[in-house]
């Protein structure tokens, strides 16, 4: 009821041609939904194999709205008869490039030519023939990378209750071990709150005693 952002989606979809595929930018809560008339709609093109890809944007990406968004790519092409994709019916991409972009401004983020050169080469490298690929795409074969982007079966997806969001497979970048023993960095972190507060508390009694000067 109010929202007819699932109608738009299969409308787009119905127009594709056999090897048709579209993007359509979306607001978040379209990847997880559970209003009445959404998350039925989202499991049925989940189960019937329309969505190729979910990338997930970051946030004041776009002038006219600073929320974070995403893009759902949908195709007809998934079957891999078209003698230039590989089939993929039983999977779907997920990119998350939250973390990417240069802030411009402080209301405006940008991607850079490499940036979008970057997610384009995932999506290709996953989803085309390798005889298909560009120079770069093919140079880069399609992986998994930790808390950037994962090739889900549906299977998984249908156990994640049908939701879309790409954090939940792609997980978290690898955090590179320092060396450090964890009980060595917590007491150097306690030793440097400690040597703050002395200051804050150092700090505080000058004000205190030069507002009794005035």
């Amino acid at each position: 009821d109010g929202n007819a952002n699932y109608m738009w989606m299969q409308t787009f979809w119905s127009h594709l041609s056999d090897v048709g595929t579209a993007s359509v930018v979306m607001a978040n809560g379209a990847m997880t939904s559970n209003n009445k008339g959404e998350k039925n709609v989202r499991e049925f093109m989940v189960n019937n194999s329309m969505i190729d890809c979910i990338v997930r944007l970051p946030d004041k990406l776009f002038l006219t709205t600073g929320i974070p968004a995403c893009i759902f790519i949908l195709s007809k092409n998934r079957d891999g008869k078209d003698g230039k994709h590989r089939e993929r019916k039983n999977e779907i991409l997920f990119i998350d490039t939250s973390k990417m972009g240069t802030m411009e401004s402080r209301k405006l983020r940008v991607f850079s030519d490499d940036d979008i050169d970057k997610v384009a080469e995932t999506y290709h490298s996953w989803r085309n023939l390798p005889n298909d690929l560009s120079a770069r795409a093919e140079s880069r074969a399609y992986e998994n990378i930790d808390g950037y982007c994962y090739a889900a079966t549906l299977e998984e997806v249908r156990n994640q209750d049908y939701k879309l969001t790409p954090g939940i497979y792609v997980g978290s970048e690898e955090v590179a071990d320092d060396g450090i023993l964890f009980e060595d960095k917590m007491a150097s972190l306690q030793a440097t709150l400690q040597e703050q507060f002395a200051k804050g508390n150092e700090l505080q009694e000058r004000i205190v005693a030069n507002f009794e000067k005035l």
